[in-house]
């Protein structure tokens, strides 16, 4: 299955599922999993379809750094436990967004670039708009059930989807694949394989 066929059918899925609310559809997935760009090309083809979409990153809901890395920089729970603002998320766009909500929500609230807060207004939406989310850790216990529909994107589905690309000869892999040469952790310097988002 080419990358088009996918995304649309997808959009298919999405767009099968009926709420009288905005729908709420998180795409999860570990970083540099090729979440993002699926979530914007879902959203690029619903938006063709004439549909109102509200897209927002998990990103721009981080928390502080002093409660980021308040367990460690490298810590894998405080990874999990406090890189993002969930009360935040919640508050501002999954329950504004939600069966009883009063549509009023926000995009963006904290730039952990900058580490500092985005004085961001609220934004209206649609009974119909479709909200695209993505970001790690969508399908822990206190979002999961928020979401309408959750996609995961994992690394195989990412070198499964690569495959089939190349093999069917809709990209040449030379023309997307740049190698750069990285330092690890260890030390050591290794060879790795950038995919351009073409592919």
């Amino acid at each position: 299955m080419n990358q088009e066929v996918l995304i649309k059918n997808l959009a298919d899925i999405i767009e099968s599922i009926n709420k009288d609310h905005p729908l709420k559809v998180g795409i999860d997935g570990v970083d540099a999993s090729g979440k993002t760009s699926l979530a914007n090309k879902i959203a690029e083809e619903l938006k063709s379809r004439g549909k109102d979409i509200i897209r927002i990153s998990i990103d721009v809901f981080h928390n502080p750094k002093e409660i980021r890395y308040q367990k460690g920089r490298n810590s894998p729970l405080g990874y999990y436990m406090d890189t993002t603002n969930y009360e935040a998320l919640i508050d501002y766009v999954l329950n504004p967004l939600g069966e009883s909500g009063n549509l009023e929500y926000k995009t963006e609230i904290f730039d952990f670039i900058e580490n500092k807060e985005i004085d961001s207004s609220f934004k209206k939406a649609n009974s119909d708009s479709i909200l695209i989310l993505e970001g790690v850790f969508l399908c822990r216990p206190n979002l999961k059930d928020y979401f309408a529909k959750l996609f995961e994107v994992t690394i195989p589905t990412i070198n499964e989807h690569l495959k089939n690309i190349f093999s069917s000869n809709e990209l040449e892999e030379i023309s997307v694949i740049r190698n750069f040469l990285t330092t690890a952790q260890d030390g050591k310097n290794y060879q790795t394989k950038h995919y351009s988002l073409e592919a």
